[in-house]
């Protein structure tokens, strides 16, 4: 039964083209990760002075979220939520961990609290990026 199931999901090499996307061939992967990239320095340096997180930019390459760690993060979450401008949160599984001493994961449950994850999608314009600054600093 396992083995018939298993050749049901099991994808050749020469059928691959029928489960890729047209598309997928014609995209741009550099262009794409300028733009993100672009679009993560924008947030930076908006948030810099008040990100928890040190950020090296040297190291950025093609992210899918700029990630601001502030105090209250959960509020400016379901803030940004609200206003239709989606940041997911990551990690809720640590947040509802059961530990017999609560003094562990602390830092690890702050940051799932905390990390805003702001979308730094290569088909954000300037000028969406700078509503959801200005979204976000209108929360603090």
């Amino acid at each position: 039964m396992f083995l018939k199931n298993e050749k049901k999901h099991f994808i050749l090499n020469k059928n691959i083209k029928k489960f890729i996307s047209q598309e997928y061939y014609y995209l741009n992967f550099d262009k794409i990760r300028q733009t993100r990239n672009r679009n993560f320095i924008f947030f930076h340096s908006i948030f810099k002075n008040k990100n928890e997180l040190k950020i090296n930019l040297k190291n950025i390459n093609g992210p899918q979220y700029y990630p601001l760690l502030i105090k209250n993060g959960n509020y400016l979450r379901k803030f940004l939520n609200k206003k239709m401008i989606y940041n997911p949160f990551l990690w809720k599984e640590v947040i509802n961990r059961k530990v017999k001493n609560n003094k562990k994961f602390v830092f690890e449950k702050y940051i799932s609290k905390n990390c805003v994850f702001l979308p730094v999608d290569e088909k954000l314009t300037i000028k969406n990026l700078k509503y959801i600054a200005n979204e976000t600093k209108n929360s603090f």
